[in-house]
């Protein structure tokens, strides 16, 4: 956008403005401006001359204002805690009162879908707290949705000042952590821009935002009393992922291993906010992975004709993606993966090349772990096009225990623990060069800001349940408990994921099939807990526990069974003795130390170990 100073008449006296909405027609604009502390609209012509003081609506300290596509205007009348619908005459159309008597401050219309975001800054007593919370309406004031911190009001939300909606997405001013967040439209948190301080791209108290025709970002930086412009690329929002699971005509001794990979590369992009409309997974086998009853998770069998139609059709079809994932798992030949009717490399570059022709901006990312998959790093790679092997043009690929051991696992097991794609190739990479040797292409491609999918968390924040167990009050009563490593992250939910073969002996199934079965509850600093009633008795189930944080991070899970534990309890006493002599002392402080950490890990609590010793070990 190009922007140029005007001149405007002088304002009238003690004008407190506020915010500001534009209607335009035939070059003409009217401006709409709320006057805060006047408790007026002010309505100015294209030269800035008043025409209009609007004061019979029964404002109280009117905030935000903005524009839908239908013309009509919609204030954010705070002091009254309600939203006005207004025509653009300023005649009132109808209002509605926002959720727990809230105090409505931003307001943004998503134009397309006709949908009103409000931000709630109401302070909370005693608590002295911001609410914290963005809700979704439609234009006729009926609630949709609402965006808000955990429970705690711990969360990415302080003072959300501004908002601004563009193609889809919502971007916040977060005044008092002084960044911008950019969500989707189901509140999904996408990335945030900005952080503490006083340079350039530093903000401090960013209160307003907007978005110009060509996408830039505009933002009031309150405390430092400057426009800052931010140019970025157009994001839907999107990404999708194709995977492809091949299996030999007879006597497949790799399939079970292959479908372990491809299942759970399917639960990791779900993990990421992939859902399984934005995957075509191809599978030879009729699998119900989320447990619906409906087998709708299997896209068809892993054939040319499919692969082709999904990369060069469906890729397409809205929402339009920002980037693809294609993961290719199976047997493979020089310049060929077998398990998809011998697909040669230059066949594959054909169908990337057409999708690229018709969306140039998007983003591939290729991952294939098959034998001499290093083939395939002549699909013409570039900044944009990032072809990932499990090993090179010459060698076989390695799957040892059912798969548990492989590129893939160690790869997707990275992005599940929130790992960048560039940290994710390396972990997998280094965890396989004794026997294998992946490729990557371009070579001097940075990956290490890059992640997969639409949960963007920050890996420097990884944390982990330090422990986990079950304890059993009868067969069928159970509890599960939990504690997180690191305080000092924002933790959202903690939750079981049980085997859904409670009812079966079937060993086909595997844990990434699991859905969640129960919710934990906060009870201390770091400790979680939930009660669970099993319909019927089985010897054992096995059972996930997986937190999430406030930005879609997700702990490494934590397997337990619900065997049926004895009554005894164990117990350790740990005895460190003093000495005179450094060097012996801290080798007695060290074992000590050693032996706390390895009870811990095997379920001790910390209440069933007596260290008698002057050096602490917590």
């Amino acid at each position: 956008d190009d922007l140029q100073w005007t001149k405007w008449v002088e304002p009238p006296d003690n004008m407190y403005p506020y915010d500001l909405a534009i209607y335009e027609e035939a070059e003409q604009y009217t401006v709409y401006v709320t006057d805060i502390y006047n408790h007026h609209i002010l309505i100015f012509d294209t030269a800035g001359n008043l025409r209009q003081t609007v004061s019979d609506l029964g404002l109280n300290y009117p905030k935000g204002i903005d524009l839908d596509a239908n013309n009509y205007l919609y204030v954010a009348d705070s002091g009254n805690h309600r939203v006005v619908k207004l025509n653009l005459n300023c005649q009132k159309i109808s209002d509605w009162t926002i959720r727990d008597h809230g105090t409505p401050s931003a307001i943004a219309i998503d134009r397309e879908k006709n949908w009103i975001y409000v931000s709630d800054t109401s302070v909370n007593t005693p608590t002295n707290q911001c609410s914290n919370r963005i809700y979704k309406y439609d234009n006729q004031g009926n609630f949709l949705d609402e965006w808000r911190n955990n429970e705690m009001n711990e969360g990415p939300l302080n003072s959300p000042d501004g908002l601004a909606v563009h193609h889809g997405i919502v971007y916040v001013a977060n005044k008092y952590n002084h960044n911008i967040l950019m969500y989707d439209s189901s509140g999904k948190l996408l990335d945030r821009l900005g952080q503490y301080g006083l340079s350039y791209e530093s903000m401090y108290h960013p209160t307003g935002i907007t978005v110009g025709k060509n996408g830039a970002l505009y933002i009031s930086d309150g405390s430092l009393n400057r426009i800052q412009s931010f140019m970025q690329k157009e994001l839907t929002g999107v990404t999708k992922a194709i995977i492809v699971a091949g299996r030999l005509p007879e006597n497949d001794y790799l399939w079970q291993s292959i479908k372990a990979n491809a299942n759970f590369a399917h639960f990791v992009l779900n993990s990421k906010g992939i859902t399984k409309d934005q995957i075509r997974y191809f599978n030879p086998e009729t699998i119900d992975l989320d447990l619906n009853d409906r087998f709708d998770d299997i896209a068809g069998d892993p054939t040319k004709e499919n692969l082709q139609k999904a990369i060069e059709e469906w890729s397409l079809e809205k929402p339009v993606p920002d980037s693809l994932i294609l993961y290719l798992v199976d047997h493979g030949e020089s310049n060929t993966f077998v398990g998809c009717n011998d697909l040669k490399v230059s066949e594959l570059t054909q169908y990337l090349n057409h999708l690229v022709a018709k969306n140039k901006d998007i983003n591939i990312y290729v991952i294939n772990d098959s034998c001499k998959s290093g083939s395939f790093i002549d699909l013409q790679p570039s900044d944009q096009r990032i072809v990932m092997t499990s090993t090179d043009a010459q060698s076989n690929a390695k799957m040892f225990l059912n798969g548990n051991f492989s590129f893939s696992m160690y790869f997707w097991s990275s992005i599940f623990q929130n790992q960048s794609i560039g940290k994710a190739y390396k972990s997998a990479s280094e965890s396989m060069a004794t026997i294998q040797n992946p490729q990557i292409v371009p070579e001097d491609i940075n990956l290490f800001n890059k992640h997969i999918g639409n949960k963007h968390g920050d890996d420097s924040q990884s944390f982990r349940i330090s422990r986990a167990w079950i304890e059993n009050e009868d067969p069928l009563h159970l509890r599960f408990i939990a504690e997180i490593d690191q305080t000092d992250v924002i933790v959202k939910k903690v939750r079981v994921y049980i085997d859904p073969t409670k009812d079966t002996d079937d060993e086909s199934q595997t844990i990434y099939e699991m859905q969640p079965d129960l919710l934990l509850h906060k009870v201390d600093t770091n400790r979680y807990e939930g009660s669970y009633t099993r319909t019927h008795y089985k010897d054992e189930n096995l059972c996930l526990f997986i937190a999430e944080d406030m930005t879609g991070n997700l702990s490494i899970p934590v397997a337990k069974t619900t065997a049926m534990t004895a009554s005894i309890r164990w117990k350790a006493i740990l005895i460190g003795s003093q000495t005179d002599d450094p060097v012996l002392q801290q080798a007695i402080n060290t074992n000590i130390k050693s032996a706390y950490q390895a009870l811990h890990t095997r379920e001790y609590l910390d209440e069933d170990i007596h260290i008698m010793h002057q050096i602490s070990v917590t």
